[in-house]
């Protein structure tokens, strides 16, 4: 998300309450989503030319690659990113894509999770591939984490002169014990998952405890860079 009015840049990591930093921002400056958003580089994008088709999620060196800033505007603006911890942001994949009203979390890391990080890896892509360059440098001026959100959030909003009391929460990734939308379209995507269908509550543990020890150790191979340089353990 590009802030002109602030000289800031927003990257946005996919479930790290990306959302909730956007609408955040859309009403401190009076403006909305669906008419003023184009303007902020959260929008579709139908030019493979000038990026993917979801701009909200650049990376942050793509905001010069595609032209959306120049270099000396980069390094000028004040860029900031919220991280997740690894493992916790799995969950909330799993649940935010309907597969918790299908099958069992460890089902979906060992069948699905391979599949979906190589084919829609702009999506499932580690964190740090948003936000370092190949020389393992942080892009960014301020690395929030989510396990202190409103804390850190607190300090951006400081840096930009915003008034700040509380994040509002959105698009947040909530089990559901019925079927969805989102679910219908997974069984028609992966039919093979009727082979595996567990329409048993699942339970909303700590993240520690959903994890076996050969999913846990999958996590770590995919996600190995943002482990080590975002510091996270299990």
């Amino acid at each position: 998300m590009l802030i002109p009015e602030h000289k800031a840049l927003f990257v946005h990591i996919p479930k790290t309450a990306g959302q909730s930093v956007e609408n955040f921002m859309l009403k401190h400056l009076g403006k909305n989503r669906e008419k003023d958003g184009p303007g902020y580089l959260l929008r579709y994008n139908p030019n493979p030319e000038k990026g993917p088709k979801r701009l909200a999620h650049l990376t942050a060196k793509e905001y010069v690659k595609y032209g959306y800033l120049n270099q000396e505007q980069f390094e000028t603006y004040f860029k900031f990113t919220i991280v997740r911890n690894p493992w916790e942001r799995m969950l909330s994949f799993y649940k935010f894509r309907g597969f918790s009203s299908l099958i069992g979390f460890n089902t979906f890391i060992n069948r699905y999770l391979p599949e979906y990080f190589e084919k829609e890896h702009g999506f499932f892509k580690p964190q740090t591939d948003f936000i370092f360059n190949t020389q393992n440098e942080l892009l960014v001026d301020f690395m929030g984490r989510f396990e202190q959100l409103n804390a850190d959030f607190s300090i951006i909003a400081d840096h930009l002169s915003i008034p700040f009391s509380q994040l509002p929460k959105h698009n947040r990734s909530i089990e559901k014990g019925i079927v969805s939308k989102k679910s219908f379209l997974l069984l028609q995507k992966h039919p093979k998952i009727l082979k595996h269908l567990n329409f048993s509550p699942q339970k909303t543990l700590p993240y520690q405890q959903a994890y076996t020890d050969a999913s846990r150790k999958l996590v770590n191979r995919l996600y190995e860079r943002d482990i080590d340089l975002l510091g996270y353990v299990f």
